[in-house]
């Protein structure tokens, strides 16, 4: 079996998320603010629509929000409400996925978030069947 294709995402211009699957590709994101973790995640992305916040701002992480620490889980539940927020608004019809939440998890930090969210099941033609459920890491340009 080849190795892995890794693919960074230093630079994201918005938002994605990352769905865990066998497909060879790693895709591999800087994190955490200041302290500059590193995740991966092997899976394929699955796009959002353009999302325009603060929430998501690699400048309002750095300024107000750039590392989770021990004990300050209320205040990383405020920034995980405000995340929820806006992905409730930029859910749509369509393609789009919908009805994101943010899953809690000892691993969620800036730029490395776990997500529940729904996906249309849609036919070649377009035709909706339905929704699929799936969990992810939602991941955008980190703050550092």
């Amino acid at each position: 079996m080849a190795d892995p294709t890794r693919v960074f995402l230093w630079s994201l211009p918005n938002p994605v998320i990352i769905v865990p699957a066998a497909t060879g590709v790693i895709y591999c994101n800087q994190v955490d603010g200041v302290t500059c973790g590193r995740r991966e995640l092997e899976g394929y992305l699955v796009p959002l629509p353009r999302v325009d916040s603060q929430v998501f701002s690699p400048d309002w992480w750095e300024h107000d929000y750039h590392v989770r620490g021990a004990g300050d889980d209320d205040a990383w539940a405020e920034v995980c409400k405000r995340i929820e927020l806006v992905l409730a608004g930029c859910v749509s019809s369509g393609e789009a996925p919908r009805a994101i939440a943010v899953v809690p998890h000892a691993d969620n930090v800036e730029a490395w978030i776990h997500v529940a969210f729904e996906l249309p099941r849609l036919d070649p033609d377009g035709t909706d069947r339905g929704v699929v459920r799936l969990e992810g890491v939602l991941t955008w340009e980190n703050c550092d």
